[in-house]
Formats: structure tokens, sequence, C-alpha cells
């Protein structure tokens, strides 16, 4: 649960440093770009630091690929580092899927909707991992995750002025690519080796890199240097939210790790609002930190 705990911090500050970004009319897409950048950079860290204490890994995972050259597709996909590969393939472009899509529905149906089918996304790892990996819930953990959900819900609706939902394709996207990037996580928890983690996360954030480079290069290619700064600050957060959470699901279920997660982070980034930036919370917040405490209280029983 200590890895957890991290996660949630970590993503708090996420957040924190988002709000400093945007107060200097930062491009979104260039903030993302070098997010995804310094994540990967400081995953190399993690990379080189193991190959320093084991200089026999690497050529362990190089040799893993030369052996699936060689074997048929189905056995190739099990070899562990072809799953390193695949799986942080397919993380790479979720990611990358789901800001694209955010992007588009913040400004096709508004901040609030897009917010709240984002958080919501929690859902489809937890559910998926019920389903495939046979995680059974408790009823007082069940009765949690629905007071989590109510609570990302409440704290999430509100209304915003000309606000049109017209893409609803895009609200249902950013539900479900969010959702498939988290449970990527439990897939490689699952089936991957947990010695090549921090390739997974290096791979994971190389491919998202790839893929938001290519559209900042076809899109927006304004960057500022507050661009590159915030954006490099928030690279490290974000790759230590990836490991903890990949560590967290090691010792605890999919179904209490993301819903906690993120009214966790909703709870710690209200508390940060109100003590440090001095933003007064409205009777709804409050009404979903309330819920929230259950929440936590109940998915930890």
């Amino acid at each position: 649960m200590i890895y957890l705990l991290f996660a949630i911090c970590f993503s708090a500050s996420l957040n924190v440093i988002f709000k400093f970004s945007e107060k200097m009319n930062s491009n979104r897409i260039a903030v993302c770009f070098f997010n995804f950048m310094g994540a990967a950079l400081f995953s190399l860290t993690f990379v080189s630091r193991q190959f320093l204490a084991d200089p026999k890994w690497i050529n362990g995972f190089i040799s893993g690929l030369g052996q699936s050259a060689f074997q048929g597709v189905p056995s190739s996909l099990f070899n562990p580092s072809t799953l390193v590969l695949l799986i942080g393939f397919i993380n790479g472009f979720l990611y990358f899927g789901a800001f694209y899509v955010l992007q588009i529905s913040t400004s096709r149906n508004g901040s609030a909707m897009t917010a709240t089918f984002n958080k919501l996304g929690v859902m489809v790892p937890a559910v998926l991992s019920v389903v495939f990996f046979r995680e059974v819930p408790g009823k007082l953990q069940i009765a949690g995750v629905i007071i989590a959900l109510l609570a990302i819900i409440i704290i999430n609706i509100k209304k915003e002025r000309n606000s049109v939902i017209t893409l609803k394709f895009a609200l249902f996207a950013t539900f479900f690519l969010g959702g498939f990037a988290d449970f990527t996580s439990k897939i490689y928890q699952v089936y991957g080796l947990e010695k090549y983690q921090a390739l997974f996360i290096f791979f994971t954030f190389l491919f998202s890199l790839t893929g938001t480079g290519l559209f900042m290069f076809f899109r927006d290619r304004r960057i500022k240097r507050t661009d590159v700064f915030f954006g490099l600050l928030l690279g490290i957060p974000s790759q230590l939210i990836s490991l903890f959470l990949l560590r967290s699901l090691t010792t605890v279920p999919a179904f209490v790790v993301f819903p906690l997660f993120s009214v966790g982070v909703i709870l710690v980034v209200n508390i940060i609002n109100l003590l440090f930036f001095r933003e007064k919370l409205t009777r709804r917040q409050f009404s979903a930190i309330g819920l929230i405490i259950i929440a936590v209280v109940l998915l930890n029983l």
C-alpha cells in the first residue's frame, strides 16, 4: 500500500505543476511532448542503475529478443523480452491516444464532462481484472468502489457556460483509452518479469513520445522555454507514478488500486488547493471529499 501512497502523492504533484504551467499560457501539446521526453530520460536512469548493478541483465534481454526472432509468432509473444517491447508499445500509444482524445473532448464537450469520463475510466482495469484475473472483491470493497465513483461524479460534474456535448465518441474514447492504458500495466504485472519493469516503463514513454512528437509536428510546433521546463519537470513524477502503480499491483488487487488511486489524488489535490492556494471548497466538493474518505476506508477493509 505504501507504493500506492507514493503514486498518489506524485500524481498530486503533477497536478500542481500543471497548474503553474497553465498560468504561463503553455502549449499543452509541447508540454505533453517534453513530459514524455522527461519521463523516458528519467526511466533511463533506472535502466542504467540496473545495468550497473548487473551487466548480464541487459544481455539477457537482448538474447531474449534474438531467440524470439527464431520462434513462431505464438511462442515469441510469451518471450519475456518480446512482452516488454509489445506491451510497452501498446501502452505507449494508448497513453498518446488518451492524450489526443482528451484534447479533442475538452474542446468539443467541455472540461467538466471530459474530466468525469476520464476519471471514471478506472472502472475499466478494475472490472477487467475481476473478469480475466479472477480478483474477487468483498462486499464492503464493492460498496467502496461504488461510493468512489459517486464521489468522482459529484466533484467533476458542474455547469459550464455555453457547454454543449457535440462529440460523444470522444467522451467514450477518453473513458476507454485511459482505462485500457491502466489495464496494460496490470497485464504486464501478471505476465511480465519484474526485473524488466524499468524497461517496460521506458518503452511506454518512448513510444508515447514518438506519437506525440508526430502529432506536434503536424499540428502545432510552437515551443516556448516554459513548455520545455515544465514538460521535463512533469516527466519525473509521471515516470514515478507509473513505477509505483506497477509495484502496488504486485501486492494490492487492481479493483482496489485504481479506484483508490483516482479518489486519493482528488483528495490530496483538494487539500493542497485549500492549504497552499487558498482555494475555497464548495459544499459539493466537501460532500465529495466526505464520500472519498468513506470509500478509502471501505476499500481497505
